[in-house]
């Protein structure tokens, strides 16, 4: 009876401190999701030559992630997030825009009263690149800069895996809004 109890003792304890350590490390993942990249080059008609209010809407995007948490509370994470394509057909051809970005945030992990479970948010800079080509007349456009990124999500992690739902906004000078809504899957490598 007493080995038996020292047995569980010694297996919570040991579950108690990978669960406290897990949170914390390099840590790679992958999301997939839904963007919206609304009213393309609204201020001017550059692409269509009458105002222009084209939108990548509802496409499937995806990210790639890389991160590191040295401690619980914080992260730093690059990410690669490709916004989707999406295609206009007119009587005389079609236009076609793509968006992607790569973005850098400061990470900041709040811990709920459930364990395992954290609520974040994140800000930064997202270098995005915005391309629209028109088919019926020659031409391609690319605009790109680097420009304010924020989001937030809630995470559940156990051992070295984390699942994610999570939201991200940013700040495209030539569309009037950029989101993305995504889930995600992260594993932690050191």
């Amino acid at each position: 009876m007493a080995s038996s109890r020292r047995i569980l003792i010694a297996v919570g304890t040991m579950l108690a401190t990978a669960a406290a350590h897990a949170d914390t490390g390099m840590y790679v993942g992958a999301g997939v999701g839904r963007s919206n990249v609304s009213d393309i080059y609204h201020t001017a008609g550059e692409v269509s030559g009458s105002g222009g209010f084209y939108h990548i809407d509802n496409a499937t995007a995806w990210k790639a992630i890389l991160g590191w948490r040295p401690v619980s509370p914080f992260a730093l994470e690059a990410n690669y997030i490709d916004l989707g394509t999406d295609t206009y057909h007119w009587n005389n051809g079609q236009v076609s825009f793509s968006a992607r970005a790569t973005t850098l945030y400061g990470v900041g992990f709040l811990p709920l009263p459930f364990p395992n479970w954290d609520v974040y948010g994140k800000a930064g800079a997202a270098r995005w690149e915005l391309d629209g080509k028109r088919y019926f007349l020659p031409g391609t456009r690319t605009d790109e800069a680097a420009q304010f990124a924020w989001g937030g999500g809630l995470q559940f992690h156990y051992a070295r895996v984390g699942v994610r739902l999570e939201y991200e906004r940013f700040e495209i000078a030539q569309a009037r809004e950029a989101y993305l809504y995504a889930a995600g899957l992260t594993y932690r490598v050191l």
